[in-house]
């Protein structure tokens, strides 16, 4: 039996310069303020958010806690800007601090 390492496709990276109506008491520091992933997995299997905070992890598998989660991200999403654009932000900046 044989495998074949596949390379995933890659990631787009998407910029928010400035999530609209973001107050401190909004979803917007909460999503800002700790890393977090939405894994999807079989239509069979449960989604889980995995957290990355400053003093640890945690997994979240009830199902309102991942669509408020899944929520977050779309917000995210809608905010961020498209892939072409924020390469040619965060390479404007990267110039713009290679100048200094």
């Amino acid at each position: 039996m044989t495998s074949t390492w596949t390379r995933p496709p890659p990631n787009p990276r998407h910029t928010i310069t400035d999530p609209p109506g973001a107050r401190p008491e909004s979803e917007w520091t909460t999503a800002l303020g700790a890393g977090f992933h939405v894994f999807r997995f079989g239509s069979n299997d449960q989604d889980v958010v995995y957290i990355e905070y400053p003093t640890g992890t945690i997994y979240l598998e009830k199902q309102p806690e991942v669509e408020r989660y899944t929520l977050i991200f779309d917000y995210l999403r809608a905010a961020a800007l498209p892939a072409k654009a924020s390469r040619k932000l965060i390479t404007q900046m990267a110039n713009e601090l290679g100048d200094q």
